[in-house]
């Protein structure tokens, strides 16, 4: 699924106004050695049911103090990866606009 995601945002016709520093972390693992809470999308693979999907979680940053992204999803079913990735990709920076306003109103 990560290629697939990955030719997905490469070939899209907006991935020219992606963040310069777009970060997208995959873990497959019980423990999360990616970190994947702290990139602006993280994808913990998971079973639920006998179905595969992913915990997905956003707006994770990594500056000098790391911060923890939203969870969007707890499970999400594979099968709609990619349009849920395209939805945050196009919300993204509003989000992120609304992370600085509060922190610099504290």
């Amino acid at each position: 699924m990560r290629r697939r995601l990955t030719r997905y945002f490469l070939r899209h016709p907006l991935s020219g106004v992606l963040p310069r520093k777009f970060k997208i972390a995959f873990e497959g693992c019980a423990e999360d050695h990616a970190v994947t809470s702290i990139n602006d999308i993280g994808w913990r693979a998971r079973i639920v049911d006998g179905r595969k999907g992913w915990k997905m979680t956003v707006a994770g940053g990594t500056s000098i103090l790391p911060v923890n992204g939203y969870v969007l999803y707890d499970f999400l079913p594979v099968e709609e990866m990619l349009d849920v990735a395209e939805a945050v990709r196009a919300c993204l920076p509003q989000l992120r606009r609304l992370q600085a306003s509060a922190a610099r109103t504290g």
